[in-house]
């Protein structure tokens, strides 16, 4: 057994033996604990963050009447949600022109890899249990961290829901929903108290849809109208979690997660050819541990174990033939991350993350690319320095990663990456804040792009930087007007060795663009008016500028000089308004996007065109002795355009979704 293996056993004796440890230590010392106490994480401070935090909790998305996590994400801005169209279609996150392999997607605090593609499928998460969402571009406040977090542009959290019991040693939550398109969506969360210190969650969802929608698209020389086809879906959810408040000073958590798909996969709409038949059978199972112990008040220490299986089977049914390919992951990532205080205003924190990850790809035949093996080592070192008027922060990230595809070819990657980080009240009581930020980005291929037939070559590491600058503005104007806070942020970056990705279905042409500039602002506004007790107006709108240019070689040498890069719009922006009173809360949302281009060149067979979406929602919460019952209606799309995230992929028209819960 080589050494990387031993480091990676022995960090989970250490966290296996650290556990048992303190807990008999924290039993045999107090035993006079009567409550297990389960908190959610605070909100975040996006007031007084060094870089772009934006925040989304569970109530106001309930407000707004959104109904999935990526319709969620598309409301922030700076973000890119590419949409495949459909109820099942594939739905990944790009900040800032960086494509999605550059945003770290973290799950309870521990970051979710995809070995294979690079990315992660937001899609295959649902709100049920979701309790914040929170997205930052650049590095985050929070340096007790695992490495990996330190390793994207930005990260988006997604922070489930713990349980806060009352007078009851249990509390539980149930879901029936029902829509357009034949839509049923059920989940069950119930929590149970196990004991003084031990709390159990057990959630749960299904989800299935025909998704055959009606569309109307033009496509080059005619309107195209159809219904699409292949879009259905069958979803199941299941997540156990294990909470431990083994002491004051230490806590545990262990999640066990299980996913299972089964659904079509819409091809793009052909001019007289609308015929797909490619199938995808997705499971993904994962368990991890993360534990948190302060020894004292100064020194505290967060190990984090993680297992990771994925197995996705893509079919297809052509006339020419059957089609299988089959790709099995599995990955085992160990974090060991410390935090040393040495004043009440400067910690430091190290933290040393170690994966092994495999895939194999039952399709390729005779291939010594046919199982890449890939160990990485990652190792982050930070500072922060924070009193009430100046806070910075500052890291050093190296990167180490080997892949072996047999014994006599390995490629290996390593670099250290720099960011720091400053914002600082220019006005007392943090109403005015200004911040600038710098981060340094090194990514490495995935798999895919690596080694499979459908990438081509082998493709060079991305390198890039990324410069901030920004303004919060914070107040309470009057009593009427309870809060209002204005955010602006311009952004410079460039990127060398540009991996682009053009989509196609389930695989995808990728290629090294040279070099891409990319620049910038982001503007959010938040307007929270009490009209009276019991009856308010918020308000929140954003709206981002991005150019993203291809800048390599020059114009006599590169056809897409100077072009904005694929699926980048220049112009995208959101904005909500929802209105909370005793009778039945309405709420209203519209997202926007400019146009886009499919391919490097800006050609007008390659335009992608520009959209608005408008939705509404209705909510009521009753009464039912003890309990709570919730009933929300909520109309999609309600101008009816079945506009294109992706080309020749056409969202949904005007839908509808009724969803009843009832807390107990």
């Amino acid at each position: 057994m080589g050494l990387f293996y031993r480091i990676i056993s022995l960090s989970i004796v250490l966290l296996a033996g650290t556990v048992f440890a303190q807990q008999n230590d924290s039993i045999s010392i107090k035993q006079d604990i009567d409550n297990v106490e389960i908190v959610t994480s605070a909100k975040p401070n996006s007031i007084k963050a060094v870089s772009p935090l934006q925040v989304l909790t569970i109530e106001t998305i309930e407000k707004i009447g959104i109904v999935s996590v990526s319709d969620a994400v598309r409301h922030f801005t700076g973000v890119m949600v590419r949409d495949y169209g459909g109820i099942g279609g594939l739905k990944t996150v790009s900040l800032r022109g960086f494509g999605a392999q550059h945003t770290a997607v973290s799950y309870d605090g521990i970051t979710l890899n995809d070995a294979q593609a690079g990315m992660i499928d937001i899609g295959r998460f649902s709100l049920d249990n979701v309790s914040m969402l929170t997205l930052t571009h650049g590095q985050s406040d929070n340096i007790f961290q695992p490495a990996r977090n330190f390793s994207s542009i930005g990260v988006l959290n997604i922070e489930t829901r713990k349980p806060l019991f009352s007078n009851r040693r249990y509390e539980g939550k149930v879901r029936l929903g029902t829509g357009s398109f034949g839509l049923f969506t059920s989940s069950l969360d119930f929590s149970y108290k196990l004991n003084n210190k031990f709390a159990l969650d057990v959630n749960g969802g299904w989800q299935r849809a025909d998704g055959k929608y009606p569309y109307e698209m033009s496509n080059i020389i005619q309107v195209v109208e159809g219904k699409r086809i292949n879009s259905d879906v069958d979803i199941l959810r299941t997540e156990v979690n294990l909470y431990g408040n083994l002491s004051d000073s230490e806590k545990l958590q262990v999640k066990t997660y299980f996913y299972n798909s089964d659904m079509g996969v819409p091809g793009a709409v052909i001019l007289r050819n609308p015929y797909s038949a490619s199938r995808l059978n997705n499971r993904n199972f994962f368990t991890q541990i993360q534990y948190c112990k302060s020894f004292t008040d100064k020194f505290s220490y967060k190990p984090s174990v993680k297992y990771n299986y994925d197995y996705a089977k893509y079919t297809d049914d052509q006339s020419y033939g059957k089609t299988k390919d089959e790709f099995i992951q599995n990955e085992l990532y160990v974090s060991n991350a410390f935090l040393y205080q040495l004043s009440k205003s400067f910690s430091i924190s190290l933290a040393e993350d170690l994966a092994y990850s495999e895939m194999q790809n039952d399709s390729i035949k005779n291939n010594i690319l046919k199982n890449p093996k890939r160990k990485t080592s990652l190792t982050s070192i930070a500072s922060k320095f924070e009193n009430e008027r100046l806070t910075v922060t500052g890291s050093l990230f190296a990167t180490y990663s080997q892949d072996k595809v047999v014994a006599s070819q390995k490629s290996t990657y390593k670099r250290i990456t720099p960011s720091l980080a400053m914002s600082y009240a220019i006005l007392k009581g943090n109403k005015l804040r200004f911040r600038i930020s710098y981060k340094d980005i090194f990514r490495i291929p995935s798999m895919t792009e690596a080694y499979c037939k459908q990438a081509g070559q082998p493709l060079k590491p991305e390198k890039a930087r990324q410069l901030n600058t920004g303004l919060v503005l914070s107040t309470r104007l009057s009593e009427t007007l309870d809060y209002l806070s204005v955010n602006v942020d311009a952004y410079w970056a460039n990127v060398r060795d540009k991996i682009i990705i053009i989509p196609n279905g389930v695989l995808s042409s990728t290629s090294n663009k040279g070099k891409v500039r990319m620049s910038g602002f982001d503007t959010n506004i938040n307007l929270n008016i009490n009209l009276s007790e019991d009856m308010r107006i918020l308000i929140n709108g954003g709206y981002s500028f991005l150019e993203a240019i291809d800048i390599t070689g020059s114009a006599s040498t590169n056809k897409s000089y100077k072009d904005q890069i694929p699926y980048t719009p220049k112009h995208s922006g959101s904005a909500s308004l929802s209105f909370d009173n005793p009778w039945v809360n309405f709420s209203y949302s519209l997202l926007a996007s400019g146009k886009c281009y499919a391919k490097n060149q800006n050609l007008k067979e390659n335009r992608v065109d520009g959209y608005t979406d408008h939705s509404i929602s209705l909510a009521k919460e009753l009464k039912l002795r003890s309990n709570k019952v919730s009933i929300q209606f909520s109309l999609l799309n309600i101008l009816n355009k079945n506009y294109q995230i992706i080309k020749s992929y056409p969202m949904p028209g005007r839908s509808f979704r009724v969803t009843a819960g009832i807390n107990f």
